[in-house]
């Protein structure tokens, strides 16, 4: 009987190691999911959202038109992210969209008089990526 318990007693001990190499193989997986969606973020943020916020645009239609290639941008990148990852697309959102409301943001304190160009900006970026991540997840999930 004690060798029985302690036989179980080992296999317990042995399932739950395994167990928690298993949750920790998950967890750098998810980490590497939003590093990845970060890096890619960092030059969409770069050269996309710098570019448009160094332009001197006066025209509304030049300010219209940045707006859809970033937003068409972060859209597709969010949707080729959401249908190639499987993770929360909120989540991935984030972390694809952060290095571009980063760059909003200083630009929103070195430039005040142009505030609600940048947080017109903030919010296309964020929505773009939302919309992007979320559908590329439920084409996943539909194919």
């Amino acid at each position: 009987m004690c060798v029985s318990a302690a036989l179980s007693g080992k296999l317990r001990i042995m399932k739950t190691s395994t167990g928690s190499r298993a949750n920790l193989s998950a967890r750098i997986r998810g980490t590497l999911r939003f590093a990845a969606a970060f890096l890619v973020g960092i030059p969409l943020g770069f050269f996309g959202v710098f570019n448009f916020l160094l332009t001197d645009t006066i025209e509304t239609g030049d300010v219209a038109i940045a707006f859809a290639i970033l937003a068409a941008v972060y859209a597709l990148t969010g949707l080729a992210f959401g249908y190639g990852m499987r993770c929360r697309p909120y989540e991935l959102a984030l972390w694809l969209a952060l290095p571009g409301l980063i760059a909003v943001l200083m630009f929103l304190f070195l430039e005040p008089g142009r505030t609600l160009l940048h947080l017109a900006y903030a919010a296309a970026i964020g929505a773009a990526s939302v919309i992007g991540t979320s559908i590329g997840t439920a084409m996943r999930a539909r194919f």
